[in-house]
């Protein structure tokens, strides 16, 4: 049974999973904005002092003028040049509106392929955030329709694409919803529905289905229907040692939120991501702190394990690091999947 908590506040064992774990952490505004109380936890840091914490839904961004995006002018509406910020993780919030706006006029494939170029230009470090965002778009477009909208999302940028999709599959099932007026059982229906649509999507490549179901992960912590310990724990009880995916999914939406604070709110927030009374959990969390501090610092990989070895406890910085550095191998990863 689902047992249901209200959000309060992969690990990548092998390289062999990357690709599908490899996944992006959506975010709503530039990290040196001012974060927005959507459906928020409180987070306290700088000494008690509260601050909020979004959800993790990778929604508004900034708007662009569509006389604007034109392939390549990365230039939004605000005046803002994406093309003269550093390769990192605010840049590729920049480029969200350009990305979409993109996908609508000219495709899912050619998006993604304008993506991939971005990343061997080096405009950017790792293009599957803006495979998520393209993701948002298919689905939009689909009508909602997962077995389409996965149909629709060609793999390039580590399946991003796909992963955005089963995300947004998650959401608009309203599990909280369908737990109040219809109890635990149903929602355990409905997760399984959910799986059989993965079980359908692998055909003859098991890497399919562990996408789809990492977007599940994603999606059971972003729609707020439980919190990041009870989420891994259905991945675990549905799906047994295939839901490790799954789990990833769910952590990585969980560390995700904190990148989108500034700098010294998320180096005051370290020591707590991942504090979870000492939960079987905590070593997987603490890998995917070792990969969202690569997305955050631009997978500068010196940046992201110095940061690391902030922590005080050695086992805790040992699998953030090791975080860091399978997610550095992911780069490589993601090219050359265009024509």
């Amino acid at each position: 049974m689902v047992r249901v908590i209200r959000i309060e506040m992969m690990r990548r064992s092998a390289v062999g999973l990357v690709a599908f774990v490899a996944c992006s952490l959506g975010v709503e505004t530039l990290p040196e904005a001012t974060v927005p109380a959507t459906d928020t936890a409180v987070l306290v840091v700088d000494g008690g002092k509260p601050q909020t914490l979004p959800d993790a839904a990778p929604d508004a961004g900034r708007f662009v003028d569509a006389g604007q995006a034109e392939d390549g002018g990365l230039t939004t509406d605000a005046g803002l040049s994406c093309s003269s910020m550093a390769p990192g993780y605010a840049k590729q919030l920049c480029l969200k509106p350009w990305i979409q706006d993109l996908t609508r006029r000219q495709g899912a494939a050619e998006a993604l392929c304008a993506a991939e170029d971005l990343l061997e230009q080096g405009e950017v470090s790792d293009c599957h955030l803006l495979a998520h965002f393209v993701g948002e778009v298919v689905f939009e477009q689909q009508g909602g329709d997962a077995a389409q909208s996965l149909i629709a999302c060609p793999a390039t940028c580590l399946s991003g694409c796909g992963h955005q999709v089963m995300q947004e599959v998650v959401e608009v099932r309203q599990l909280n919803t369908i737990f109040r007026e219809q109890g635990s059982e149903a929602v355990d229906a409905e997760l399984r529905l959910l799986v059989g649509l993965c079980r359908d999507y692998e055909g003859d490549n098991i890497d399919q289905f562990a996408l789809c179901i990492h977007g599940i992960g994603h999606g059971l912590l972003s729609s707020g229907f439980l919190g990041p310990l009870e989420a891994a724990d259905v991945c675990e009880s549905e799906l047994g040692i295939e839901g490790l995916p799954c789990a990833a999914g769910v952590f990585m939406e969980h560390t995700g939120r904190y990148i989108r604070l500034d700098e010294e709110q998320l180096l005051d927030s370290l020591p707590t991501i991942c504090d979870f009374g000492g939960s079987h959990w905590e070593h997987l969390c603490w890998r995917n702190v070792g990969e969202a501090l690569m997305w955050f610092y631009g997978h500068r990989l010196e940046q992201a394990t110095a940061v690391c070895n902030r922590l005080t406890n050695d086992d805790v910085a040992k699998a953030c690091r090791e975080g860091a550095e399978a997610e550095a191998e992911v780069a490589d990863m993601q090219r050359n999947s265009c024509p």
